[in-house]
C-alpha cells in the first residue's frame, strides 16, 4: 500500500515497556501498537471563505461531534471533489473506525465506524486495519469502546486536553488469537442485549408505575386534570375530592406532609383536610400527592373505609 502511495509510510513505532502492559496475558495473546497492524491518519477543514470547497456537496465529511454513534453513514455535511484535491482532506473507506482526539464534553475518546466512504476533520483520527477481517476489526472497535475512560486520561492539553494521532497510534492493544477476538466479540454482543432487554423493561415498568401513579390521583381527586385559580377561596371551592386518602404501612416521616399527616389521622383522613393542613398550595399538594403516591406512601382507600366515610 504504500509503494501505491495509498498510504504514507509510518513513523517507527518504540517497543512496548513491561510499564505499559498494565496485566499479564493468556498464552497466545501478544500486546501490539495499534500503529503496527493499522495506519492511523486524520483530516482537515476546508476554508470555509472558499465556497468551491463546499458546493457541490459531493463527500461525506466526518466532524468529531458525529462519533457518538457505533455507526456513521451520510455525514451532516459534505465537501466537494475540488477539497478532496486542493485540501488535506482525504477520503476514508467504509470499515475505517474513526477516533474523536478532541470535542465538546464526552466528545473526545469517542469511536465509529463508516458505513460509507468519508473524510474527516482534523479533530478525528482514522484507523485502517491492514488485516482486512470483520472479527478483528470488531475487536479493535470493542477495545476502544472499553478503553474509553483511558484515552481521555491520555489526552494532553490545556484546558481542553486532547488526543493525537501519535498518542492513538502508540495505543498499546491486548491482541488474542482470532478465534478468540471472534468469540469475545460475540460473548460481548450478547450481554449488551440482555443489558438492552433489561433497559426496555425497566423503562415500561417505570412508565408503568407513573401512569398507575395518575390513575390513583385521578381517584383520589376525583379528577385528572385540576382547574387552579388565583383566587384562593376559589381554589378552595375547586378542589374535587371524591374519597379519602390512605398510607401504607411504612416508615413515613415529614419529609412526606401529605402521608404523614393521615398517618396521624389514622391512616384515613379527608383530603381537603389533609391539603389544608400542609399550607401548600393546591397544585403544590398535588404535585406532593403524586410523588408520594409514586414512592409507594399513599395508596387506594379500602372500599369499605370508603364507605364509612
Amino acid at each position: 500500500m504504500v509503494k501505491q502511495k495509498k498510504i504514507k509510510k509510518q513513523k517507527p513505532l518504540p517497543p512496548i515497556t513491561e510499564e505499559e502492559k498494565p496485566f499479564e496475558l493468556l498464552e497466545g495473546w501478544e500486546w501490539e501498537r495499534i500503529g503496527t497492524f493499522g495506519v492511523v491518519g486524520t483530516g482537515a477543514t476546508p476554508s470555509r471563505s472558499n465556497p468551491v470547497y463546499w458546493e457541490p456537496a459531493e463527500i461525506n465529511w466526518v466532524s468529531s461531534g458525529e462519533t457518538s454513534e457505533l455507526f456513521l453513514g451520510k455525514t451532516k455535511e459534505q465537501v466537494s471533489k475540488i477539497a478532496i484535491k486542493e485540501t488535506n482532506v482525504s477520503i476514508y473507506p467504509v470499515g475505517t473506525l474513526i477516533v474523536a482526539m478532541y470535542g465538546q464534553g464526552k466528545t473526545r475518546g469517542q469511536i465509529t465506524e463508516l458505513l460509507e466512504p468519508a473524510g474527516t476533520n482534523q479533530a478525528c483520527a482514522a484507523i485502517r486495519l491492514l488485516a482486512n477481517n470483520v472479527e478483528h476489526k470488531n475487536f479493535v472497535k470493542l477495545f476502544f469502546r472499553k478503553a474509553y475512560l483511558e484515552l481521555r486520561e491520555h489526552a494532553a492539553g490545556g484546558a481542553q486536553p486532547n488526543l493525537n494521532v501519535g498518542k492513538i497510534a502508540n495505543t498499546v492493544v491486548p491482541l488474542p488469537p482470532l478465534e478468540e477476538q471472534h468469540r469475545i466479540v460475540t460473548k460481548v454482543d450478547e450481554l449488551m442485549a440482555i443489558c438492552d432487554q433489561l433497559k426496555a423493561r425497566l423503562s415500561e415498568a417505570q412508565t408503568t408505575q407513573l401512569n398507575l401513579a395518575d390513575v390513583i390521583l385521578e381517584k383520589i381527586t376525583g379528577s385528572s386534570s385540576i382547574k387552579v385559580r388565583a383566587d384562593k377561596e376559589k381554589v378552595n371551592q375547586d378542589m374535587n375530592i371524591s374519597t379519602i386518602l390512605c398510607v401504607n404501612d411504612l416508615n413515613i416521616d415529614e419529609g412526606s406532609p401529605i402521608a404523614f399527616l393521615t398517618q396521624q389521622k389514622g391512616n384515613n383522613a379527608d383530603a381537603k383536610e389533609i391539603w389544608q393542613k400542609t399550607g401548600l398550595s393546591l397544585p403544590e399538594f398535588y404535585k406532593q400527592l403524586k410523588k408520594e403516591i409514586e414512592a409507594g406512601y399513599i395508596k387506594m382507600p379500602d372500599p369499605a373505609a370508603a364507605d364509612n366515610n
